[in-house]
Order: C-alpha cells, then sequence, then structure tokens
C-alpha cells in the first residue's frame, strides 16, 4: 500500500455569502424559465393530471357530431379515449427530434447553417367565452378550432411524423365548476394549473390559436384573461427561417412548421402584428381597462404576466424579432422591458426586416448600453429604416464600452449614408469593440466617404473577420481607401471581403486584390 502524500491540501475559500445567493436566485430563475422553453413541464403537468390535453382527432370529430365540448370532469368519466397521455406527447416529440436531427446533419453536409426546429405536438386555444354556464353552446368557437386544426394536421404537423397533437381548450382541460362542481382536490388541482397557466401560452414549441369571435361580448381584445393570453402566446416564440417555404425547398424538410400564433376569426389574420412585450407596469395599465368575470383575476393575471416575463427575460440568450412589421413605438417598448428587467444571459438581438428608424434604434441602443449584458455577441438591425440618425444612436451605443463582447454588427441596408458611416467608424476605429469578427453594412448609400470611414476604423477591429460592404455606393475611391488600410496592416484576420455591386474599375478591383493577396477572400 502506497503512502499518502504529506502535501497539505488549502480548503477552499467559502463563496461570499452575495455569490451563494445569485447562484441560488440564477437556479431557480433557469428551472422557472425551463417552463417556457422546453417541453417536459408541459408533459409532467399533463401526467400530474394538473392539466388534461384532447386528442385532436378527439376535437375534430366532436365539431363533427354538433354536440358542444364536454368539461374536464365529463370527459374523464364518458370520453376516456378523447385523453392523450404524456408517455405518447412524449414519443411524438421524440421521433420529430430524431427527424429534425436528420435534416440538420443533411444541411451541415450541403455547407449551410445547421437547423435547429423546436415543435412540440401541441396547440393551445384562446377565445372568449360565449355564455356563463358554457363557453361554446352554438359551437362556433369549436368549428373554427377543429377546421384550423385539420389544416394544420394536412399541412405541417403530420408530415413531420405528428398523427396527433394535444389541445389545450380551458373548459376540458380544467376542472370546472360547471355543470359538474369541483371537488376540493379538483379545486387543489384547478388552482395549481392556474399558476401554471403561462407555461402553456408562451412556451417556444406550442402553437397558440387566438379566436377572436363576433359572437362574443365583450370580445376577445376587451377580455382580461384573453389578453393576458394573446401577450404570453408571443412571450416566448422566436420568428425562424426553418419555418419559411424556401427553408423547406433548400433543405429538403418535410414541411414547414406551423406558426407560433394563429390568429382566427377576424377578417385580415395577415395585418395583425406581433406586439413588443410590454413591461410589467404597461401591461398592468392595460390589463386594468378590460373585462373580468371575477374581479379578483386581474390581481392574478398581473401576477401571471410579471412572473412570466422575468423569468422569460432573465434566462434567455436570444431575442429574436425579425420581420414582425414594427416600428419605433414596438422598439421602444421592448427598450423599456430591457430597462426595467435584467437581461444578464442575453446574446443575440434581433430586430430585422421591420420598419425602425432612428427614434427607435436610440431607444434599443441606449437600453442595452445603460442594462449589464456582458454576453451580448450578436446585434441584427439590419432592413430597418435607421438612417444616419439610427447610425448615431449604434454609434453612441458602442462608445459607451459596454459591448465589448460584441462579436457579430449588422446594419445592412438601413439607409445609412455618409455621415452616418463616419458615427459608426468613430466608434468602431476607437477600439470599443475589439471582439468584433463581422461587420455588415451592405445595401447602404455610404458612398465613398462612409466607405472610406470605415476603411479608417479598421485600425481598430483586430479580430474582424468578415466585412460586407457591397452595394454602397462606393466607387474607386472608397475601394482605393479600403485598399489602402489593408495594405498597412489593419484588421489584420480579415479573411473575406464582399464589395460587389459598386461600379469599380478593374484598377480598383487589383488594388483591393493586392492589399492582401491570397490570404483576403474578396467578392467583386
Amino acid at each position: 500500500m502506497g503512502c499518502a502524500s504529506s502535501t497539505a491540501v488549502e480548503p477552499r475559500a467559502p463563496e461570499p455569502e452575495a455569490v451563494q445567493s445569485l447562484r441560488r436566485e440564477l437556479s431557480v430563475l433557469t428551472d422557472r424559465a425551463q417552463r417556457l422553453q422546453a417541453a417536459e413541464p408541459l408533459w409532467a403537468a399533463v401526467e400530474a393530471g394538473e392539466v388534461l390535453l384532447l386528442r385532436s382527432s378527439f376535437v375534430i370529430d366532436t365539431a363533427a357530431s354538433g354536440k358542444p365540448m364536454p368539461c374536464r370532469q365529463q370527459i374523464e368519466l364518458h370520453h376516456p379515449d378523447a385523453i392523450i397521455s404524456a408517455e405518447e406527447l412524449r414519443a411524438l416529440h421524440a421521433a420529430f427530434i430524431t427527424k429534425a436531427d436528420a435534416c440538420s446533419k443533411k444541411a451541415i453536409a450541403q455547407n449551410h447553417y445547421p437547423l435547429t426546429p423546436f415543435l412540440l405536438p401541441l396547440v393551445v386555444v384562446s377565445h372568449a367565452w360565449h355564455a356563463q354556464h358554457h363557453p361554446d353552446p352554438e359551437l362556433v368557437t369549436l368549428r373554427a378550432i377543429a377546421a384550423e386544426l385539420e389544416r394544420q394536421l394536412g399541412r405541417c404537423y403530420r408530415p413531420w411524423g405528428f398523427s396527433e397533437v394535444g389541445v389545450f381548450f380551458d373548459y376540458a382541460s380544467l376542472y370546472q365548476n360547471s355543470p359538474m362542481e369541483r371537488t376540493p382536490a379538483q379545486d387543489a388541482c384547478f388552482r395549481r394549473a392556474l399558476s401554471n397557466m403561462s407555461m402553456w401560452y408562451a412556451n417556444r414549441g406550442s402553437s397558440v390559436f387566438l379566436f377572436s369571435s363576433a359572437a362574443a361580448s365583450p370580445p376577445h381584445a376587451q377580455r382580461g384573461w384573453c389578453t393576458y393570453e394573446r401577450y404570453m402566446s408571443r412571450l416566448g416564440k422566436e420568428t425562424a427561417w426553418v419555418e419559411s417555404e424556401r427553408a423547406v425547398e433548400m433543405y429538403g424538410l418535410p414541411a414547414i412548421l406551423p406558426p407560433k400564433v394563429v390568429e382566427l376569426g377576424i377578417p385580415d389574420p395577415e395585418a395583425v402584428k406581433l406586439s413588443a412585450p410590454l413591461a410589467p407596469r404597461r401591461f398592468a395599465q392595460l390589463i386594468r381597462g378590460k373585462a373580468f368575470t371575477n374581479g379578483t383575476d386581474c390581481a392574478v393575471v398581473e401576477e401571471l404576466y410579471t412572473a412570466a416575463l422575468q423569468d422569460s427575460f432573465a434566462t434567455r440568450a436570444r431575442f429574436r424579432y425579425a420581420e414582425l412589421g414594427w416600428g419605433d413605438c414596438d422598439a421602444m417598448e421592448l427598450a423599456t422591458v430591457l430597462l426595467e428587467l435584467p437581461c444578464t444571459m442575453l446574446e443575440e438581438l434581433n430586430v430585422s426586416g421591420n420598419a425602425i428608424g432612428g427614434a427607435g434604434m436610440q431607444a434599443l441602443t441606449s437600453a442595452l448600453s445603460k442594462r449589464e449584458a456582458p454576453r451580448l455577441q450578436t446585434l441584427t438591425f439590419a432592413y430597418n429604416l435607421a438612417g444616419d440618425d439610427g447610425a448615431g444612436a449604434v454609434a453612441a451605443a458602442l462608445s459607451s464600452g459596454t459591448f465589448t463582447s460584441l462579436v457579430d454588427l449588422n446594419m445592412g441596408k438601413n439607409n445609412v449614408g455618409a455621415s452616418g458611416a463616419r458615427l459608426l467608424g468613430t466608434a468602431l476605429g476607437a477600439g470599443h469593440v475589439p471582439n468584433l469578427k463581422w461587420l455588415e453594412l451592405y445595401r447602404n448609400p455610404l458612398t465613398s466617404a462612409g466607405v472610406a470611414a470605415i476603411a479608417e476604423a479598421l485600425v481598430g477591429l483586430p479580430r474582424l473577420d468578415t466585412l460586407w460592404l457591397h452595394a454602397v455606393e462606393s466607387e474607386d475611391a472608397g475601394a482605393y481607401a479600403l485598399a489602402n488600410a489593408l495594405s498597412t496592416g489593419a484588421a489584420p484576420n480579415l479573411g473575406q471581403l464582399r464589395i460587389e455591386g459598386n461600379g469599380l474599375t478593374r484598377d480598383a478591383e487589383q488594388a483591393l486584390r493586392a492589399s492582401r493577396g491570397e490570404a483576403l477572400k474578396i467578392q467583386l
């Protein structure tokens, strides 16, 4: 037997109480946030009997029968086959993951970005009750939901391997007090379900059907619970390119993913904008003007919304609000939330493809610069209306020194001119973003003066790898400024430059090629 080492091991110093407290808080927040991001908390609630989910086939068949939807107690007594189990839901989701992983591997093999689709076999219904004794005695809601279910099953779910999906319909999913009174045990179950209501609507993998019935009075938009459900349905959902027809064609997917939010019962659902999240105090102001059957429910809804918003923002890494039709007001609402709630896990903010102008850009970037976001790596503002004022706002935020972890800045197609480029160049050249690797300013009217300003800034970007300046009205003067900066050692790690669509002469192109030789790949 060998001898033990005589070297004394220094005991690890205990962590300060403040650090231990922060670790405990983050652990709790992470557990709570899983309800908005993962599948298992939902299936666990089904398994525990907290919520009952209906088979989509039962919903469709019930609508066809002409009979109103039974309440939960009646379903458990007379229609047990209508209930989809947690075990079956897990199996359906596992089969989807296998198919999605295969698609992602195929994408990587074809040199595409890996795909990360997330879809649950779950549809959650939000609707206004038509009568106090029954939410839908005339089957107005049921028929609309069943028709959309059939459409989405054929278009999206079945091609991905979902033979069934679970449906959350409050009257059938939660224990009711009419026509059968809840037992004490059922009432306790109902209250537990109510306290966890946010996770069904806000989960990133659920599809929410928002039905606005013309027969409901007050209408869906004026109901307190319906307003809460509408905002929850948008909280954890992210825009995803994999939901587009182009992605299906490019990657050979079985089908597009179903929409995260489906508007039913309104003339032009495409015109309904996915609104920005509201800060808790703003939501409280809104909800207090809505109708509740039980007046005490207003406080319950406020508490549920605030808790879900805090959980989401405290632990989410990606905030993707692309192509939602947002303008400055929406950007300002999001900025207010960023100012009021901690977002220390934030790594990416994407608001591309909207109509955000200088005021909205100023609000967003100012909020980010005032908050601690030590992990922030990606800012995507492409295809907006920032203009020179917006570019100046971005530059001012970068100059604050709080964006040292930033890796990717995309300001493509924002109507940024020479003056905006100069402001950006000053901030970039001063070394405020030393870890920046991607800079995209394409399709802006920078002109040669703006390109020259960016060229001058390259000295402050030691890690820059990719620079996109295509279609920026550069002409030869801008190209020569770039060539000069690169030949003198600026941006030493630059490996890719896109500068096509600028009307360059052969001499200017040759100057760019000669600046770095074969070490720099140039798309002219």
